[in-house]
């Protein structure tokens, strides 16, 4: 399981108003078998993003609580498109 991080900004423009942009990429899913490594709480590639998009929803929803405003998450989501369509 490696660490990620979220990058974010607000922008505002005068057509369109605020929007809040996100920006991440998921730890990219391996053909090789897992391994639950440092005391990885993960059992498989699927667990570990399902867990990393939670965390990523949890950020952008406690980030954005109450702000108007149109949010925009960008970055490699390929496998998050998948877990999205699948939860």
């Amino acid at each position: 399981g490696a660490s990620r991080a979220v990058l974010y900004d607000e922008f505002s423009d005068p057509d369109v108003g605020s929007y809040h942009m996100f920006c991440t990429h998921l730890t990219p899913p391996s053909y090789a078998a897992y391994s639950a490594s440092d005391g990885n709480k993960h059992t498989s590639w699927e667990h570990e993003h399902k867990d990393q998009v939670k965390d990523l929803l949890a950020f952008v929803n406690k980030t954005v609580a109450h702000k108007p405003g149109l949010v925009v998450i960008l970055g490699a989501l390929d496998f998050f498109i998948n877990l999205i369509l699948n939860f």
